[in-house]
Order: C-alpha cells, then sequence, then structure tokens
C-alpha cells in the first residue's frame, strides 16, 4: 500500500480512503505503539520512514536503505504535521527521526541491520 497521505487516528475521525492508518496508543515514556490498522503482512509494499532535511542520521539511514534496495516511503516530518505526530508518539514525545515503521514495529534511529531484522519477521516479502 503505497499512498502520499498518511491518516493519524485517535480516535474515530473520517478516514480518507486508501491512506495507510496509524493509530497511536499509549505507552510508558520510553515505548509508545503505533499499529496499522486493516494492514496484513503481505500487503505491506513499503517501509515508512521518517526523515527530516539537515539531519545527518536520516542521510546515513536512507542511502544504506537504498543502497539495502528497502522500498520505502519517504515522509519528511516537517511537510506534514501528521508525520510528526506519528513521530512523537513513538519517540518519547521527540521528533526524533529517522524512524522507521515496519508493520507493527516502530524503531527509532535504527541501524540499516535492524530494519532488515524487522523486515523479516513482520515483511519478509520485500527482503
Amino acid at each position: 500500500m503505497i499512498a502520499d497521505e498518511v491518516a493519524v487516528v485517535t480516535s474515530q475521525p473520517e478516514i480518507p480512503q486508501g491512506c495507510p492508518v496509524f493509530v497511536l496508543e499509549q505507552g510508558n515514556e520510553m515505548s509508545r505503539t503505533v499499529e496499522t490498522q486493516d494492514v496484513q503482512p503481505d500487503e505491506i509494499t513499503a517501509i515508512e520512514y521518517f526523515w527530516r532535511p539537515g539531519c545527518p542520521f536520516c542521510a546515513r539511514l536512507g542511502s544504506g536503505l537504498k543502497a539495502a534496495g528497502i522500498p520505502m516511503n519517504e515522509r519528511n516530518i516537517w511537510d506534514k504535521p501528521e508525520y510528526a505526530e506519528i513521530v512523537r508518539a513513538v519517540a518519547g514525545g521527540n521528533e526524533t527521526v529517522p524512524t522507521v515503521i515496519v508493520g507493527t514495529v516502530s524503531m527509532v534511529n535504527p541501524s540499516v541491520k535492524q530494519v532488515q531484522e524487522a523486515m523479516a519477521e513482520h515483511a519478509p516479502h520485500l527482503l
């Protein structure tokens, strides 16, 4: 499922058709969950990669993911407030990037290897 828009849900608003839906769930300060709704593992066509311009960590991870041939939906958190909201939900209220979501797994500043390990478990068809 590739879409230019995402929908962030904390209650029950109307969701535009074709948008990946991220449900923000409360957790402790170190761990929050972002779940994708109505997406089966074999329906995942790319990882969600949240970044911002000027971030050297984002540049390093992004180039590593591209070199590894990993399909990704690139989400600039400065472009849309909902992208930043998703990142804050999984990063303890901070806008720490890069943040990657693979299925129901979210990672803040992961290595390419960590992303590949999450993909092997939650979206092996992308490897």
